[in-house]
């Protein structure tokens, strides 16, 4: 079996990822061998993993396509799914628990190559995803933020409502994606999650079962002249103007017309630097901010988004983030 010598990069991401494969072109251009995972998948098909454990550690090596890549050769683990392959219900037992040690398998993998170059370690996104606790942080870096209210009790909701002269929004709490066109459709015509929209009083009234039923995330509203989306990159910023307000369908959230002219802009320096020391104090190495600029100038922090897009914000000729990812 052929084995590799060479400094590898470890992609884990979906099969039908365009930004992975993205990345995955632009590394080979530079000869940078790539082995790529899809954890989604019954991965093992094709691939094997022996990790041998000893008073100095973990050795081990991936065998993957015919060639073998110890994992000392790993260099850098650029993820962009970690959600894993799971059984139906009336599976047999067994494969339940085959895909569990899969699972588990590759959770191992993961965190022996800790001490490496991660895009981004997936443990740690999941500490910052909570859209409470990315507000905490960025106001502690010097954020500007929304006044926010999560709450599962109907009363409180309505005592918000008040307090923000009945000018707030609802966002959805969880992370499920309304971004990519393949995520939008359930196989029954149905919609995964919801867009931000504009809570009138009679909405907060009539679905208190609802808001008993599950958490809602209520934002006092701010006024728009547009949306920024300004993406880290190691030490790299990159600020996009959205023309959100052109849009009747998209002033309050710009993802519901994706025709929307968007231009480079440059970073205010005190912002990058709150930003950056924000990235760094989740230990990411990237993130995709989505902020407010209101008519007098101020930018407020909406959330991060640690695994976003960001072809789409990307001419034909040229692609500084791809370049810099």
């Amino acid at each position: 079996m052929k084995r590799s010598a060479r400094r590898v990069v470890l992609m884990l991401a979906s099969e039908h990822d365009l930004h992975a494969d993205a990345v995955l072109l632009g590394l080979e251009s530079k000869g940078v061998p790539v082995v790529r995972l899809d954890p989604e998948s019954e991965w093992t098909e094709g691939t094997s993993i022996s990790l041998r454990v000893g008073s100095g550690g973990v050795a081990g090596e991936l065998q993957h396509r015919g060639a073998a890549i110890p994992l000392d050769s790993i260099g850098a683990v650029y993820c962009r799914s970690w959600n894993f392959f799971r059984a139906m219900d009336v599976d047999p037992i067994e494969r339940h628990l085959r895909l569990h040690e899969m699972r588990a398998g590759l959770l191992t993998l993961g965190r022996t190559l800790r001490d490496r170059l991660w895009i981004n370690e997936p443990w740690l996104e999941d500490a910052m995803e909570p859209k409470a606790i990315q507000a905490a942080a960025a106001m502690s870096h010097g954020l500007e933020c929304p006044e926010t209210l999560i709450t599962s009790d109907p009363l409180e909701a309505l005592r918000f409502w008040e307090r923000c002269d009945g000018d707030i929004v609802i966002k959805q709490l969880s992370d499920v994606s309304l971004i990519d066109d393949s995520e939008l459709a359930c196989e029954d015509g149905g919609v995964y999650g919801f867009f931000t929209e504009r809570v009138p009083r009679e909405a907060l009234e009539a679905g208190g079962e609802s808001i008993r039923a599950a958490p809602v995330l209520l934002q006092r509203r701010v006024d728009k002249a547009a949306d920024l989306r300004v993406t880290v990159v190691g030490e790299r910023i990159f600020a996009h103007r959205i023309e959100s307000q052109a849009s009747a369908m998209a002033r309050t959230d710009f993802r519901k017309d994706p025709g929307l002219h968007h231009a480079v802009v440059p970073v205010p320096a005190v912002l990058g630097s709150s930003l950056l020391g924000l990235v760094r104090s989740w230990g990411l190495h990237f993130a995709a901010c989505d902020f407010v600029e209101t008519p007098d100038g101020r930018l407020v922090f909406l959330e991060a988004n640690p695994s976003g897009n960001w072809l789409w914000l990307e001419g034909p000729e040229e692609h500084p983030i791809l370049e810099s990812v």
